[in-house]
């Protein structure tokens, strides 16, 4: 289970996407992760500038997710009481 202060916000399908669309999303999150790519660690004001087009941090942790050989079986959203 993952907790976080976010809000949640949709993903849009990449398939559902335009060629355009597709590549922003694609070099937004690519950038978002060049951090953590380069220093094994986040800093967060440099990833609030490029997450503006990936929307959230459910992308990079999806991302993540996927890139250790793991799966997402069901995404559910608590809101709380």
């Amino acid at each position: 289970m993952l907790a976080a202060l976010e809000p949640i916000r949709e993903i849009v399908p990449l398939d559902a996407s335009t060629e355009k669309d597709r590549d922003a999303f694609l070099d937004s999150l690519g950038n978002s992760l060049r951090d953590i790519f380069n220093k094994s660690y986040f800093i967060t004001t440099h990833m609030a500038n490029y997450l503006k087009q990936v929307k959230g941090v459910l992308p990079p942790l999806y991302f993540f997710i996927e890139r250790s050989g793991h799966e997402i079986i069901k995404t559910k959203i608590y809101h709380g009481r």
